[in-house]
């Protein structure tokens, strides 16, 4: 929970309290923004442009509301800004550690964008659902059933893929 203080520090106008919030939150914040993003430069944009948001709006904080979940949408509405003027589609991977596993993810290749984005923030990447809530500007419940709904998606996927394997090829003449 964070100190409502801070919030009162914010909109002072005191920056030393936005840089060390940049600081707290910008590994927190990273792998949204890289994911839609595509590379490592845009995303430093998208999160500076989040806090320049947040410095913007500093006025009508609620101290009481998580940062990081206002820094979360902020983030994702920057993100989305990106993609429509530069026509980005797909998602990209963080990392080859946070790649799923190569059956998951050609199972990912066919569930749309939207899906594909909630399974790697929220599985993946590890985003609550609240803040994802917050960042998709919808409700906690909305996104535990779209979750819901990827994972039972992508299950039904891997099942017709495992089948797909046990069915014998016919043979060409």
């Amino acid at each position: 929970m964070q100190d409502p203080r801070t919030v009162q520090r914010l909109r002072k106008g005191d920056g030393n309290v936005l840089k060390r919030l940049f600081k707290t939150h910008f590994g927190d914040l990273y792998p949204m923004a890289f994911r839609l993003t595509h590379t490592e430069e845009a995303a430093g944009e998208v999160i500076r442009a989040a806090f320049t948001t947040l410095w913007n709006q500093r006025d009508t904080l609620d101290p009481f509301e998580p940062l990081s979940q206002i820094l979360t949408k902020y983030v994702y509405e920057a993100a989305n800004a990106y993609r429509h003027a530069n026509g980005l589609v797909g998602i990209a991977s963080v990392d080859a550690e946070s790649d799923p596993d190569p059956s998951v993810a050609r199972c990912l290749d066919r569930l749309d964008e939207r899906q594909r984005l909630v399974y790697m923030l929220c599985v993946v990447d590890g985003y609550s659902f609240k803040n994802l809530a917050r960042a998709f500007d919808t409700t906690k419940v909305a996104v535990q059933e779209e979750v819901g709904e990827v994972l039972i998606a992508l299950d039904t996927i891997l099942q017709e893929e495992e089948q797909s394997l046990d069915t014998p090829t016919p043979a060409l003449l």
